[in-house]
Parts: structure tokens; C-alpha cells; sequence
């Protein structure tokens, strides 16, 4: 199992990797992916700790969606 801190700083490098590519359909999904296959099962944290990696992917999910490029 991961830290939340060690979950906040993989978001925060998938961030800065997505900042320096050019928009395009599906923009972020693999590092979505790539998020979620890092935090692994969900489930084998406790509750307040899966409520909070919840917000951090769900911030980084609204993230990438809202993303404009600028």
C-alpha cells in the first residue's frame, strides 16, 4: 500500500508530464490509468484514507478534463 503523500506526489508528476504534451481526444486517460493501477485496490485501505485518495483522483480526473492548455 502507497502513502496519501506518495499518491499526492505521483498526481502531481503525472500533472507536470501532461502540462508539457499538446491536447488531443482522450487527453490524460493512460495517466489515469496509470494513477489508478499505482494506488492499487482501493479497498485495502481504511476508510478515511479511501476517501481521501478519492478526492486526490478525482481532482486529478477534473483536472485533466478541464485542462486547457494554457
Amino acid at each position: 500500500m502507497k502513502t496519501l503523500s506518495q499518491i499526492q506526489q505521483k498526481a502531481n508528476s503525472l500533472q507536470k508530464r501532461l502540462e508539457r504534451k499538446s491536447i488531443c481526444e482522450n487527453f490524460g486517460n493512460r495517466e489515469q490509468n496509470e494513477l489508478t493501477d499505482y494506488i492499487g485496490d482501493v479497498y485495502d485501505y481504511d476508510y478515511n484514507k479511501r476517501q481521501r485518495i478519492s478526492s486526490i483522483t478525482y481532482w486529478f480526473f477534473k483536472w485533466c478534463i478541464n485542462y486547457t492548455g494554457v
